[in-house]
């Protein structure tokens, strides 16, 4: 089994990073106000793109 790269893990990192984030919604929404909704978003779909860039081999299905 393939060992994962470092962008798995900082896209993680981000993800965690972004939950701790909806723990603190109230503090963040008052900070940023309408657009904490939007820079959340952001900061998933960072979080998401670094750990897909880590897929591991290319296609496996047959055919």
């Amino acid at each position: 089994m393939p060992s994962k790269t470092t962008l798995f893990w900082l896209g993680n990192t981000i993800l965690g990073i972004a939950l701790l984030l909806l723990f603190f919604t109230p503090a963040f929404f008052w900070g940023f106000g309408g657009g904490s909704m939007v820079a959340w978003m952001a900061i998933v779909s960072v979080g998401i793109y670094l750990i897909t860039r880590d897929k591991g081999p290319d296609d496996t299905m047959p055919g």
